[in-house]
């Protein structure tokens, strides 16, 4: 390890609490006003991040988004590069090279092609996940917007959603019904589909298999209860 490496090390101040791996920890953040930004990575060769949220309330969730990223990088021994692209949680964010050579992770659009300055959705969806499964006391699963649910209604009517168990790769296990839950003639759409409409059922999409919900109240429930 050089010097260099070692400096950086001695400096870093803040144990790791996000991700579940006590041992690692985070270069130094730095907030100003409601812009996160890390300190010091360029001397172990990765470049810093910066992070600019559009709310207050969105700025825990960016230092945890940037712990994670520091988590990825000690835990893989890589360097996240211009345009490389990392999921967080539902959404996928693409890392891009502002005039002052920090990177600023971008999250994807409606198009899953296209990419849009800022996080705020990512991150706002990210936490309400999290929140969800802490209050009822399950462990939240990860579900990226490019796997595929069942849709048995229009997107307009869905109430009620169910996890079932996933055999399959590139599908969620997640399952769509109106309030009736009559079996309507159903389509398979990706997740990132059916959130361009109904974008308000992104926070329960953490739920693990066995697990409904009614859209309308917001009520969370076991499937076989």
């Amino acid at each position: 390890m050089s010097e260099d490496d070692q400096g950086v090390i001695g400096r870093l101040k803040h144990l790791l609490r996000f991700g579940h791996v006590p041992n690692l920890v985070v270069p130094e953040l730095v907030v100003e006003g409601s812009t996160v930004s890390t300190q010091g990575l360029t001397r172990i060769g990765q470049s810093d991040f910066t992070i600019t949220v559009g709310s207050p309330d969105l700025i825990e969730s960016a230092r945890e988004f940037l712990i994670a990223v520091n988590n990825y990088i000690a835990q893989n021994h890589v360097r996240v590069r211009a345009n490389e692209t990392m999921p967080h949680g539902t959404w996928l964010v693409k890392f891009i090279e502002n005039n002052r050579g920090l990177l600023e992770p971008w999250e994807v659009g409606s198009d899953p092609s296209s990419f849009s300055p800022g996080m705020d959705r990512t991150l706002r969806d990210f936490r309400d996940q999290v929140s969800v499964c802490n209050r009822i006391g399950c462990d939240a699963i990860d579900t990226q917007g490019d796997l595929f649910a069942t849709v048995h209604t229009t997107l307009a009517r869905i109430d009620v959603m169910i996890r079932a168990r996933n055999p399959y790769e590139q599908w969620s296990g997640w399952s769509f019904y109106a309030a009736d839950r009559r079996d309507e003639a159903h389509e398979h759409e990706r997740l990132y589909t059916i959130l361009g409409q109904r974008p308000e059922l992104a926070q329960f999409l953490a739920l693990p298999e066995g697990f409904a919900v009614d859209v309308s109240t917001e009520r969370v429930y076991r499937t076989g209860a």
